[in-house]
Parts: structure tokens; C-alpha cells; sequence
């Protein structure tokens, strides 16, 4: 069992490798490495997630090849709704890590994931995560022992579920930092400047200067950006902080040390996350059809939904209706299942990189 002192070290360790990697896939790497030394498991999952959905945009198997069926059958069970320790349930949970063993009380069989997916692919308990920065999801983790590997315990979630954040802001800087690299692929995207650890600007991409430039005073800019690789420094770990332009619109900086010892400061457009328009565009939805079906995406109940709209439940299957009417489909789970096989699988496939805001830099 890993002490207090033990597991910040972990966290720091964890949110450095962010300023290490050169992408989210090196990154996912190194924090299995990392992770797996603390926690001990035999096989695992890293998956990024769409905030706004929940769905799975990338996904990265340590440990076992990866085998496509296995993956089909995976979220099959997940779109089932019914079974334990679902992602969206734990997206909306304080308590975002848990074990299959313990959630069972000791009895995975009741898991039809387990009987019919995990137990034949060698795994005795599974500990599922989703990584969250604030309130939104960015990443996944799916960790397996073998029957031989004993369960997984309360302190391994507690670990997990302590590190969550840190996981959750190095997927989205890795994201940020190849969206930076090609500033042609989103308007309006992040840019990156490299500082050494004097203080020096050595790299500053063009879409760094726009911003910079909006910012207004080159005093002010400056500021900030030894403000945020000084805090870095002293930290030890990943850090952000808000800046106001000249037209009023926020922009917010984020600073993460490197293995070299200087720092790489993203830049971007402070902004809510949500599904991109075109589900709007392709299916005709209105606006409010369009919120509730990204809440139905997230796996929220009608009485959440009604809450978060301030409707009546009943309202809530008015709208959903219409929803399924546009859509072309019957239920909840058949939305579920052909928004994420039709909008996300081939983009994956095809190999879109997701883009910072959750949705595919390639669209």
C-alpha cells in the first residue's frame, strides 16, 4: 500500500510525463509504465474520451495484442447498459476508479462482460477509470489482473481515482501539442512556445504570436508566461493560468516542465466543450434536441436530463421522440451505438488523431 507522501510523488511523476512526451500515444506509454510499477496489473487499456460524449476516441492496449473483435464485443457490453462499473456511470461519479471485484462483492460472474469477454481474455479482475479534469472526461483506463494476480483493492482505486487528474490534463496537452504542430487543421487552435530554463523564448509558433499579439501589451505577455514556467518549475508538475485579451475574450496558458529541463507553454482559446454542429448539421436537430442528445450520449436518466433542462420528464420523451425520428433509430442504446460506430470507429480507423476539444482534427 502506497503512503500519501508516495502517491504525490506519483502524481508529480505522472504530470511531468506530459511535458516529456512527444504525443498522446508516447504519453499513454510512459504513464502505463509508470502507473503499473505503483498498482501492479498484467494487461491495460488507455483510451482518450470525447467530454462531451464519453465515447471513446483512441485507445491504446498494453500488455496483450490487440484484437478487433474484442474491442467490437467491448462496447457492446458497454451500450448494453446494463452491467457494472459503466464509463458514463463512473464519468458522473465522485468516485471515478473502481474494481469489478469489489463492486460485485466478490463475485465478477455477475458481470456478463466478465463471463463472456474478460475471463476468456485471462483476466481475473478488471479496475476501470475515466480521468477527469474538472467535470470533463478525457481519458479512460482499463486495468486487468490474471487469475494468479489477486484483485484489485480499495487503495488501488483510491490511487487511480487520486491520479485521474493529472492523467486527464496530460491526454488533453498532448492533444493540445499536436493540434499546435498544425494550426492549419483547426481554426482557432492552440499555439506553443518552447522556453529555455532562463526564461528565453526559443520556438514560438505562428499561432502563438496571434494570440500573443491579441493580448495587446508584450509587458503583460511576458509576465504571464515566466509567471506560469516559474509556478511549473517550482511545482514539479503541469499548471494553468487565465489571461484576458484586449477584446476581452480569455485565453488560458498551460505550463508543463520537460525532460531537459525547459518548458513547453500551450496557448488556446478558452471555450466550452461540446459535440461539434454537425450533429445539428446532419440530422436536423434543434438546438435543445441537439443538448439532450449529447446528455443521452452520456448516459443520463430522464429525471437527470429534466433536471439539467429544467423540463418535466415527460418533455424529456417529447424531445427524445423527435430525436429518434430524425435519427432513425428506437431506443437510447441503438443512439449510442450508431453515433459511436458511425462517427467515431471509421474516423479511428482511418487514423484520425481527436483534437483537443474532443472531437477529430482531420473534419
Amino acid at each position: 500500500m502506497l503512503s500519501g507522501e508516495q502517491v504525490e510523488r506519483l502524481v508529480r511523476q505522472t504530470s511531468l510525463l506530459a511535458g516529456e512526451a512527444a504525443d498522446v500515444t508516447e504519453f499513454r506509454s510512459a504513464a502505463n509504465d509508470v502507473v503499473k510499477r505503483a498498482v501492479g496489473w498484467d494487461f491495460a487499456i488507455w483510451s482518450t474520451v470525447d467530454p462531451a460524449t464519453f465515447l471513446f476516441t483512441s485507445c491504446k492496449v498494453l500488455g496483450i495484442p490487440a484484437e478487433p473483435e474484442n474491442e467490437r464485443r467491448f462496447f457492446e457490453f458497454e451500450f448494453a447498459g446494463d452491467d457494472v462499473n459503466l464509463f458514463t456511470d463512473l464519468a458522473l461519479d465522485d468516485q471515478p476508479a473502481r474494481s469489478l471485484h469489489l463492486a460485485t462483492g466478490g463475485n465478477p460472474e455477475r458481470s456478463r462482460r466478465f463471463r463472456e469477454l474478460l475471463r476468456p481474455a485471462g483476466c481475473g479482475d478488471e479496475l476501470r477509470a475515466v480521468f477527469k479534469d474538472g467535470n470533463a472526461a478525457w481519458g479512460a483506463l482499463v486495468a486487468c489482473r490474471g487469475p494468479g494476480s489477486g484483485t484489485f483493492s480499495e487503495a488501488d482505486t483510491a490511487v487511480i481515482s487520486k491520479l485521474g487528474p493529472a492523467v486527464a490534463k496530460g491526454l488533453r496537452r498532448c492533444l493540445l501539442r499536436t493540434a499546435a504542430s498544425a494550426p492549419h487543421r483547426l481554426a482557432d487552435g492552440p499555439g506553443l512556445l518552447l522556453l529555455a530554463e532562463d526564461g528565453r523564448v526559443l520556438e514560438i509558433t505562428p499561432m502563438a504570436e496571434r494570440w500573443m499579439s491579441l493580448v495587446g501589451d508584450s509587458s503583460d505577455w511576458h509576465t504571464a508566461v515566466q509567471a506560469i514556467a516559474g509556478k511549473a518549475k517550482a511545482d514539479g508538475c503541469s499548471v494553468s493560468l487565465p489571461m484576458r485579451t484586449q477584446s476581452g475574450q480569455w485565453i488560458v496558458l498551460h505550463g508543463s516542465v520537460t525532460a531537459n529541463g525547459s518548458l513547453a507553454v500551450i496557448v488556446e482559446e478558452a471555450r466550452s466543450i461540446h459535440v461539434t454542429s454537425m450533429i445539428t448539421d446532419l440530422y436536423g436537430l434543434t438546438p435543445r434536441e441537439r443538448t439532450l442528445a449529447e446528455l443521452v450520449l452520456q448516459g443520463r436518466s430522464t429525471k437527470e436530463i429534466a433536471g439539467a433542462l429544467d423540463i418535466s420528464p415527460y418533455t424529456v420523451q417529447d424531445h427524445l421522440k423527435s430525436v429518434f425520428d430524425k435519427i432513425g433509430v428506437r431506443s437510447r442504446r441503438e443512439l449510442v451505438s450508431m453515433f459511436f460506430n458511425g462517427h467515431y470507429v471509421e474516423r479511428r480507423r482511418a487514423g484520425s488523431m481527436p483534437g483537443p476539444y474532443g472531437w477529430f482534427l482531420d473534419d
